[in-house]
């Protein structure tokens, strides 16, 4: 089986989409988001407000990473 599958992909789209229009946004790695921000010429404080927007333009097509996915230690 081919995962992640576009199923889990929806469902963690869905719930990113809904964290984002309820403000609740957690910078994993945020040096990495801030200079990606700067690079785009966007405030970080713009993030929060934009984000949702940005969300909805992703599709589970647009998954670039491994399959499977690498293992997280």
């Amino acid at each position: 089986m081919k995962r992640p599958s576009s199923r889990e992909l929806y469902k963690k789209l869905k719930q990113a989409r809904a964290s984002a229009a309820e403000k609740q946004i957690a910078l994993i790695a945020p040096d990495v988001i801030l200079s990606d921000l700067l690079e785009l010429d966007f405030l970080i404080e713009d993030l929060a407000e934009r984000l949702p927007e940005i969300l909805s333009e992703i599709l589970p097509g647009d998954y670039q990473g491994q399959r499977p996915q690498a293992k997280s230690y």
